[in-house]
């Protein structure tokens, strides 16, 4: 019998996104995001004059992905490592960001339209092909303050 997968999202009184799961079946993967407006209510371009993200997580030491959907919906990804069970400050250059699909121009932060955090599970090559420790079944938790850092 297989076990679900299964993630969960919520935003707590602290303003923290709380993402949290487990995943079971080879290449499965959680992802939550939202929608962003991409002119601020001053009326400047969100995303103008920035050279990427800042994001403020914590997790227990796994790898995740910025996922970034532009206006035409094509998505770009950029990973990133946390520290186990300690926050840390994880700056996201532009040129970092790839497409996820072929044929897609470089990145244009100005059309970013969708953020989203994203955990793959991703077991290990059998032991005798290298002698990696096995990736845990169960990603942590990613907090995420809901404010979106722009590196300047």
């Amino acid at each position: 019998m297989e076990r679900a997968n299964l993630a969960a999202a919520e935003i707590t009184e602290g303003n923290n996104l709380i993402f949290s799961g487990a995943l079971f079946s080879k290449g499965a993967f959680a992802e939550v995001g939202a929608d962003i407006n991409p002119v601020m209510s001053g009326g400047d371009e969100r995303l103008s004059d920035t050279e990427g993200l800042t994001l403020r997580v914590k997790s227990e030491g796994h790898t995740y992905a910025c996922v970034l959907q532009t206006a035409d919906g094509s998505r770009y990804s950029a990973r990133f490592p946390t520290r186990n069970k300690r926050y840390s400050t994880v700056r996201l250059p532009w040129i970092l960001f790839r497409p996820e699909s072929d044929g897609v121009p470089p990145l244009d932060p100005s059309q970013v339209r969708h953020i989203a955090i994203r955990y793959e599970l991703r077991r290990p090559a059998p032991a005798a092909a290298t002698a990696a420790a096995p990736a845990p079944a169960v990603p942590a938790g990613a907090r995420i303050p809901d404010q979106l850092g722009l590196i300047r």
